[in-house]
């Protein structure tokens, strides 16, 4: 496998995928978040839908912000099968993606206003808040 100058961040047993250990120096996400688009919605427990853009070349729409009984989180972008069940349509691999994006997303969410002002922006129909979060 022959890797020409592109960042691997995929890791099997602790290695990113074919790459000796001795080759790479970095162990962990290396991405970074560079647009965060927030909409609000009112469905349920979602406050707003989020897009992401990761490293200025690859976006991310219908990320949900929920606010959970145990506080805020954000869910991937999922559809419902015929079984009735969901099924997320992308997802991070490791927990550290997952936290980056999740971190990127609630801090630009509270950056907006947080809650309170998503819920109202939303009752009044405004149309999307739009800002960008250089990681």
């Amino acid at each position: 496998m022959v890797f020409l100058g592109a960042r691997v961040s995929c890791e099997v047993g602790g290695h990113p995928q074919g790459v000796p250990r001795d080759q790479h120096t970095h162990w962990g996400t290396n991405m970074n978040i560079t647009k965060v688009t927030l909409r609000p919605v009112a469905m349920n427990k979602v406050v707003a839908i989020a897009s992401i853009v990761i490293d200025d070349c690859f976006v991310v729409h219908d990320l949900r912000v929920v606010n959970g009984d145990k506080g805020l989180f954000v869910a991937m972008p999922s559809r419902k099968l015929p079984n009735g069940e969901f099924r997320d349509i992308c997802h991070p691999i490791s927990t550290d993606a997952r936290n980056d994006i999740q971190d990127a997303v609630l801090q630009q969410f509270a950056d907006d206003g947080g809650v309170d002002a998503f819920m109202a922006a939303a009752a009044a129909g405004e149309p999307h808040v739009e800002q960008i979060a250089e990681a």
